[in-house]
């Protein structure tokens, strides 16, 4: 999966969502999120509310938001960058995994250019019969697979997900092979928050 030459900068003190810019150029302002689209994908929701949160996310050009294989979810949390990632995501899971069937995380701690973060592999086996919270008309395949990633700003967290679903006998599975694995986790890799405001974490670092 190619990537975009733009990268997302998406500012934690306004709703605006998402903002491009070029690396070469000024570069955003304040704290921002900073992540490389995969090419081909489009922006099939964007919403939240001022101060609070935002959330945003895109599909593959030939998948609608309502029947999709892979899908990348951005989140925001304005009023939790006193939580730290580990706290975000058992929050998450505890949610998530009601609907499986079989469920296995793999969390690790992160750096993220001197922000704390947290990456996390998940695979859900859906349980037939489990409610899920989507909006109607949703279609969810049996097998899912995850890669997230979480940062903690100094002015909001940032949640990214990066998944992938199919039916149960799918193959290769994102989670057991290697090279599909990298290819799963591209978009978000390499995802980091910097400040204009803080000369060490500066905005389009290389």
């Amino acid at each position: 999966m190619r990537s975009s030459m733009f990268a997302i900068a998406v500012a934690a003190s306004i709703l605006s969502f998402p903002v491009l810019a070029q690396q070469g150029s000024a570069g955003p302002t304040g704290e921002n999120l900073m992540l490389t689209m995969p090419r081909g994908f489009k922006q099939v929701v964007s919403s939240g509310q001022p101060q609070v949160s935002a959330m945003a996310q895109y599909v593959p050009e030939n998948e609608r938001k309502e029947d999709w294989t892979l899908m990348l979810s951005v989140h925001l949390f304005y009023r939790a960058a006193h939580l730290t990632p580990r706290q975000v995501y058992d929050a998450f899971e505890s949610r998530y995994k009601v609907g499986c069937a079989e469920f296995a995380s793999h969390p690790t701690d992160l750096n993220v250019r001197g922000y704390p973060g947290l990456a996390v592999f998940l695979s859900c086996q859906m349980a037939p019969d489990a409610p899920r919270h989507v909006p109607s008309g949703t279609k969810l395949l049996p097998q899912q697979f995850m890669h997230m990633k979480i940062i903690q700003g100094r002015d909001a967290v940032y949640m990214l997900q990066f998944e992938w679903q199919g039916p149960a006998d799918a193959k290769p599975k994102p989670m057991t092979d290697e090279e599909t694995r990298k290819i799963f986790n591209d978009p978000i890799r390499n995802a980091y928050v910097c400040d204009s405001r803080l000369p060490d974490r500066p905005c389009f670092a290389r």
